[in-house]
């Protein structure tokens, strides 16, 4: 008898749930979230506007949403630029708790903070709730990172690093992305100039800190690992993703310069969990994916993802068109994704001289995935914030949107431009996708969206971010 009310209970919750469901349009805004459906968020310093995009995004095991990114010099006011980490309540609204109004604004170097500039932020969250906020950072003649842990309420946490502050400052070092192990170590991934190579080469680096922020001599050489791509004339490799699977292993994702008339193609490698290329990934732990679809036009990739079977999602830009990858586990092309394991789309405008991104990758649990980027509404012209659901199968899904694609305006007054850089899905398996909009020509603002979606997930355990999907799974 328990059992069958229990069942009967359930299924009766599916019904008034799909019911609800079907009320909404996947795709639309949510009005419950924000204004609308959209929360705009700047982030001034020193009193002063500032160019602000969220560039990165996670989920707190409480709902809490946190959107990293910058605090930047809108020209020609090159004034004081700032780290910066916002937390969002789950109904969009700053929460009071953290920084100031919801805001953290973070100078790594306060020994001059005129000469620091900052750019695209991560965000990675340990597992005691540890926040650590990466940024690209430049100090006067040098090029390179910091990584900044706050404390629970936004302030810095002394006892990491210098005063809570880890940075690398070096001729042209170029800041990729950050995670954080199960066990607290952090996982900082850059691309440096190697200025001994013959020739002249941009090398990726992941390196590994311990939770005080010193290198983990345990891991690569004397905590780094170099990853190696160098099959084009120029060796120049460039880092821009990271992401942990459930086993440990790491991946990397970036491009890779290949020679000929392709220039770069997507890049991924996978080490083991000690910091080792892993063999059992294409023979020798690297890949390089192209999309061939202009001749002299980069492939670049941008976003990492792992669905629950283990298979891997790479997302950027290939000829100007959005691109996806879907690899399988041994870093072979999946031939049951888009055919070949390659699936390109416009988010609005298929035109001569668009120029459509992804930055940003979730994926349910059914397979599908959700892409986040660029998407330009007009040959070259009117950049939105895009937002677009493949099926499992690698095509677009009419479902979502009415044909798999969905780009926003989100600016104001004389504001033209607007980006998505960062998606995750919430617990109730909707959509949250947040970058940057302009309030006034040249002048950016945080925003972050929150659309309805029709996937339910299958019981109360699966991972419900980007993060989970793309971080801890397989």
């Amino acid at each position: 008898m328990m059992r069958t009310t229990s069942s009967l209970t359930f299924a009766l919750g599916l019904l008034t749930l799909s019911g609800a469901l079907a009320a909404q349009t996947p795709g639309d805004l949510d009005p419950g979230f924000g204004t609308d459906g959209v929360a705009r968020i700047d982030v001034r310093v020193t009193n002063q506007d500032r160019n602000n995009v969220a560039t990165d995004l996670a989920v707190q095991p409480d709902g809490m949403l946190l959107l990293a990114g910058a605090a930047q010099s809108i020209p020609p006011d090159f004034g004081e630029e700032r780290m910066v980490a916002v937390r969002l309540t789950a109904d969009g609204e700053p929460d009071p708790a953290f920084g100031t109004d919801g805001r953290a604004r973070i100078q790594a170097f306060p020994e001059d903070p005129g000469s620091a500039t900052y750019w695209g932020g991560k965000v990675g969250l340990g597992p005691a709730g540890e926040i650590y906020l990466f940024n690209g950072a430049s100090f006067g003649p040098t090029v390179g990172w910091a990584l900044a842990r706050l404390r629970p309420g936004g302030g810095l946490e002394p006892a990491f690093g210098t005063g809570g502050i880890v940075d690398h400052q070096d001729i042209a070092t170029g800041a990729g992305d950050v995670a954080v192990q199960a066990d607290g170590k952090i996982l900082v991934l850059e691309d440096w100039n190697d200025e001994g190579g013959i020739p002249i080469n941009q090398e990726i680096s992941v390196w590994r800190l311990l939770p005080n922020g010193e290198p983990d001599g345990g891991f690569g050489e004397d905590g780094s690992q170099v990853v190696r791509f160098n099959v084009g004339g120029s060796w120049e490799d460039y880092a821009h993703a990271l992401a942990l699977q459930r086993d440990g292993r790491i991946l990397v994702a970036g491009q890779a310069d290949v020679g000929g008339s392709a220039e770069f193609d997507f890049a991924v490698a996978r080490l083991t969990a000690d910091g080792a290329l892993d063999p059992t990934f294409s023979g020798n732990g690297r890949v390089t994916i192209g999309f061939d679809l202009a001749i002299g036009v980069n492939d670049e990739a941008h976003a990492l993802a792992v669905d629950s079977e283990g298979r891997i999602l790479v997302g950027g830009v290939a000829g100007g068109e959005a691109a996806i990858v879907r690899l399988l586990p041994d870093g072979s092309l999946d031939p049951a994704f888009a055919g070949d394991g390659r699936a390109t789309f416009h988010f609005a405008s298929a035109e001569p001289g668009a120029y459509d991104q992804v930055f940003g990758l979730a994926v349910q649990g059914d397979g599908a995935v959700v892409a986040v980027g660029r998407g330009t509404s007009a040959a070259g012209t009117s950049r939105r914030f895009g937002v677009a659901r493949l099926t499992a199968s690698g095509e677009l899904d009419p479902t979502f949107a009415g044909d798999g694609t969905a780009i926003f305006d989100f600016t104001e007054n004389s504001g033209a431009f607007s980006v998505a850089r960062a998606v995750a899905l919430l617990e109730d398996g909707s959509i949250l996708a947040v970058g940057g909009t302009e309030l006034a020509l040249g002048d950016m603002a945080f925003v972050a969206a929150r659309l309805h979606n029709d996937y339910i997930f299958a019981d109360g355990f699966e991972g419900a971010t980007s993060d989970a999907w793309s971080s801890t799974a397989f």
